[in-house]
């Protein structure tokens, strides 16, 4: 999981890495709420389609119960479908 975002003109990097459970989230989320930077949690996107009911959470559906990794491709799709949402200038994912 990897973290970026701008803030004041400084680029920061953050790396996230643990098994599930481990707090990754939740450290996203403290960093969201200190700097008050829109958080992407590619987990809860994934499960936001699937649960759409979408021809696409059919297929992750699919693909996750079966034990695959879900493609690069399909989660770049998904936060390129998010981000217009936000209408923002910074974002932690």
């Amino acid at each position: 999981m990897h973290h970026y975002y701008k803030f004041l003109g400084e680029k920061y990097e953050y790396t996230f890495l643990g098994a599930p459970g481990s707090g990754k989230g939740t450290q996203s989320k403290n960093i969201e709420n200190k700097f008050n930077i829109p958080q992407i949690s590619t987990g809860d996107l994934l499960r936001a389609e699937t649960s759409s009911g979408s021809v696409m959470g059919q297929e992750l559906k699919n693909i996750m119960s079966s034990g695959q990794f879900v493609s690069d491709e399909i989660v770049l799709q998904l936060v390129s479908k998010k981000l217009p949402l936000m209408n923002v200038k910074m974002v932690l994912y």
